[in-house]
C-alpha cells in the first residue's frame, strides 16, 4: 500500500511536419497531433505542488520529444510512397496485443501450478507431470508469438496496397507548403 499521491497531467498539441518523398522527391506537409501524460509520486503527501508540477514537466517533456521524433503514416499525396520512417511506424504499432499475450502465457503456468499444487484429487504420483504441464502447454507460444509478430511486420508492405488509394489518402491527409504557412501562422 503506498502512502501518498499520484499526479497525472495531460498536455497535447501538434506540429506542422514536413516531408521529401523518398520516391519521386515530391514535398508535402501535415499535421501531426500528440496527447500525452505525464506521472508523479509525493510520498506521504510531503510534495504535492512539486510532484503535481513535476507530473506537468514530464508531461511537457514527452510531448516536445513524441512531436520531434514522431511521425504519422501519410503516404505522398503525388505518388502514394509510404516514407521508410511512417513504414517503421506502422510495423511497430501493429499487434499491439501480443506483449499482453505473452504475459498472460508467462503468469498462467504459476498460477495454474499453484492451484493444481494444492489439489487434493491428483494422485501424488502424477503430481510433478501436472505442475509442469501448464509450463509445456504455455511457454512455447510466448517466442512463436514474437516471432510470428517480427516476421508478418517485416513481410508487411504498405506499399503493396493500390497506389490510386495510396494517392488519395495522401491527398486527403496532407497540405501544400501554402497551407502548412497558413496553419503554422494561425497557432
Amino acid at each position: 500500500m503506498y502512502l501518498g499521491t499520484d499526479f497525472t497531467a495531460t498536455a497535447a498539441g501538434s506540429v506542422i511536419k514536413r516531408v521529401t518523398c523518398a520516391q519521386c522527391n515530391h514535398e508535402y506537409c501535415y499535421e501531426m497531433a500528440r496527447k500525452v501524460t505525464g506521472k508523479s509520486f509525493s510520498a506521504l503527501g510531503l510534495a504535492n505542488q512539486h510532484s503535481a508540477s513535476a507530473a506537468e514537466v514530464r508531461a511537457a517533456e514527452r510531448l516536445a520529444r513524441s512531436l520531434a521524433n514522431s511521425c504519422d503514416p501519410v503516404p505522398c499525396p503525388e505518388c502514394g510512397h509510404y516514407q521508410p520512417a511512417m513504414v517503421e511506424r506502422l510495423r511497430r504499432t501493429r499487434f499491439p496485443w501480443v506483449g499482453n499475450a505473452c504475459v498472460l502465457l508467462f503468469l498462467f503456468p504459476l498460477f495454474a501450478s499453484t492451484i493444481i499444487g494444492t489439489s487434493k484429487s491428483i494422485p501424488k504420483d502424477q503430481l510433478p507431470y501436472w505442475l509442469v504441464a501448464p509450463f509445456v502447454a504455455s511457454w512455447p507460444l510466448i517466442p512463436l508469438l514474437l516471432l510470428g509478430r517480427a516476421w508478418l511486420n517485416r513481410v508487411i508492405d504498405p506499399d503493396a496496397q493500390s497506389a490510386d488509394k495510396r494517392i488519395a489518402l495522401g491527398r486527403r491527409l496532407s497540405m501544400t507548403k501554402t497551407e502548412a504557412g497558413r496553419a503554422s501562422a494561425d497557432s
